[in-house]
């Protein structure tokens, strides 16, 4: 609940009791306990999967093989050297949804087939596609590499 009333209170702009008072209405109303009871628990579980898997695998390429484990902190914050063509990476936006719709083909498996599907597309991507580089001439933004 403590995460979760932090995301309220800055996306709603709520006080911290507010916002706890509505997290809690809402893990209420959402019935968890019938949920985890019923046939629809696996379904609700590989639903999430079908985006969880490719957003760690874009995730995991990004960070381990073009940034090689060095981010700097500030500038996640400050948006200069992270920023992206109009604040999206459209590479990750395509390798994400293209391993969401594997995925879903995949539906039982669909974390351990979006995981690897958005890796390797956004690799590939990411070293042989430029567009990210045309949109950085085009807009005079500095693109993160």
């Amino acid at each position: 609940i403590l995460c979760a009333g932090i995301v309220f209170q800055d996306v709603f702009h709520l006080n911290w009791k507010k916002s706890i008072i509505l997290v809690t209405i809402l893990s209420v109303a959402i019935c968890p306990w019938i949920l985890q009871s019923s046939d629809y628990f696996f379904m609700v579980q590989n639903g999430y999967s079908c985006l969880l898997g490719p957003t760690v695998g874009v995730l995991v390429a990004d960070y381990y093989f073009f940034r090689k484990k060095k981010l700097n902190v500030e500038d996640l914050y400050e948006g200069t050297k992270y920023n992206f063509f109009k604040g999206y990476s459209i590479i990750a936006i395509i390798a994400l949804a293209v391993g969401a719709i594997v995925a879903a083909c995949f539906f039982d498996y669909s974390w351990l087939v979006g995981f690897p599907v958005s890796l390797v597309l956004y690799t590939v991507l990411k070293k042989f596609w430029k567009v990210e580089e045309a949109a950085e001439k085009a807009q005079g933004v500095y693109i993160a590499r």
